[in-house]
C-alpha cells in the first residue's frame, strides 16, 4: 500500500484490495457462467484454458494498476498521462502472457483465446471503478488543499497579531 504525505494510506493503496475483489467476483462470475458451454465445446481442456485465459486478464490488469498506484500526490491533469500508461501497460501485459502461453502447446489455443478477451473485457469494469476512484480522490484532495492554502495566511496573519 502507498503512503500518503500524511503518513497514512493514500486512496490508491486504500482502494486497490476492492479492485482486487470487485476483479475477483467478476472473474468468478465469468467462470461459473462459462465453465459449462466452455466444456461442451472443447473439453476438459478447454477448462483448464479458461482458467488460464482468465489468470492472464487478472495478471494483466492488476499490473496495469501500478502506474495509477505511483502517481499519487500529482493532480488531476497530472494524473492523466498516468492513466493511459496504465491502459497501455494493461494491454501489453495481456499481449505478451497470452501469446506466451498460447506458444507455451500447455492449453487448447481457442479457448484460451477466447477467454482472455472476454475475461480481459470484464475486467474493464473493475479497472474503470479503480481509476475513477483515483481521479475523483485527487479531485477531493486538491479542493482540501485549495481550502487549506486559503486559510493559512489568514492563520499566519493572527499569530503573528499575537
Amino acid at each position: 500500500m502507498t503512503r500518503n504525505n500524511e503518513g497514512g494510506i493514500s486512496a490508491a493503496g486504500r482502494n486497490f484490495p476492492d479492485f482486487l475483489k470487485q476483479a475477483a467476483g467478476i472473474l468468478i462470475s465469468l467462470l461459473v457462467l462459462g465453465s459449462l458451454p466452455t466444456v461442451r465445446w472443447a473439453g476438459n481442456e478447454g477448462l483448464w484454458a479458461m482458467v488460464m485465459g482468465c489468470g492472464v486478464s487478472l495478471v494483466g490488469s492488476a499490473v496495469g494498476t501500478v502506474p495509477l498506484l505511483t502517481s499519487r500526490g500529482r493532480t488531476q491533469v497530472e494524473t492523466l498521462p498516468s492513466l493511459i500508461g496504465s491502459i497501455v501497460l494493461r494491454m501489453a501485459v495481456v499481449i505478451a502472457l497470452a501469446t506466451a502461453v498460447a506458444f507455451s502447446g500447455l492449453f487448447a489455443n481457442k479457448p484460451l483465446l477466447i477467454w482472455v478477451a472476454i475475461s480481459h473485457a470484464g475486467l474493464l469494469v473493475a479497472d474503470t471503478v479503480f481509476a475513477r476512484r483515483e481521479v475523483l480522490f485527487r479531485k477531493q484532495s486538491l479542493a482540501r488543499d485549495r481550502v487549506r492554502l486559503k486559510s493559512e495566511p489568514a492563520r499566519r496573519d493572527r499569530t503573528e497579531d499575537r
